[in-house]
């Protein structure tokens, strides 16, 4: 048995803005009014899907090298690049969709997000990011906050929002649910070696 960084979930999803805002912390409201919702007007928001506009080659190419930006800098999970067509297999399915967020200053999407549509749950699986915006624009923010009312929107009951950047999901009224993983292993030598190994490095 090992732990494994903890999971975001939210919920309920139901209610408007101002019932959300209520259900969070004192200090987690005064963040979103401060730092979330005054760029609620600097983007624009389109939902890519199976059945609506055809995604372009060089537009997905753009998608994926936002995703590569944060896929390069992640530490909390060390993950393998997804191949390149995974954008282009997604949108052939009608479980899935492609947030983008164009900002209106530029005209360019600064970041996105591939959403898995289950039949009572929403869960924003995969982020890409231009990270000049990330502080300046709230680029990020602005990811997990239309994915929720995204979320609201389609009805689900609640919103899996995964690992990593626990306290930023969390001041969106998240809550953190452990996890963990058991592994079997064939070679019991090896094991106990590594385990010896780490026992050391612990004392050490």
């Amino acid at each position: 048995r090992t732990s494994l960084p903890a999971s975001l979930v939210y919920e309920p999803v139901d209610g408007d803005d101002e019932q959300w805002l209520a259900r969070l912390s004192s200090k987690a409201r005064v963040h979103q009014r401060k730092s979330v919702l005054p760029f609620d007007d600097a983007y624009d928001v389109e939902w890519l899907r199976r059945d609506g506009r055809p995604a372009g080659d060089a537009e997905l190419d753009h998608l994926y090298e936002l995703y590569l930006a944060v896929q390069q800098r992640g530490r909390d999970l060390n993950s393998f690049p997804l191949p390149k067509r995974f954008l282009r297999d997604m949108l052939e399915h009608d479980s899935w969709e492609l947030m983008t967020l164009t900002l209106r200053e530029t005209g360019a999407v600064v970041a996105f997000g591939a959403h898995f549509v289950g039949a009572r749950h929403y869960a924003p699986m995969i982020v890409g990011l231009d990270y000049d915006y990330v502080r300046s624009h709230g680029a990020y923010r602005q990811a997990i906050r239309n994915a929720l009312r995204r979320a609201r929107a389609l009805g689900s009951k609640r919103v899996l929002l995964g690992m990593g950047a626990t306290f930023e999901k969390q001041r969106f009224g998240a809550i953190a649910q452990e996890r963990v993983a058991f592994a079997q292993a064939s070679d019991h030598y090896s094991a106990e070696v590594l385990a010896a190994l780490a026992a050391d490095s612990r004392s050490g």
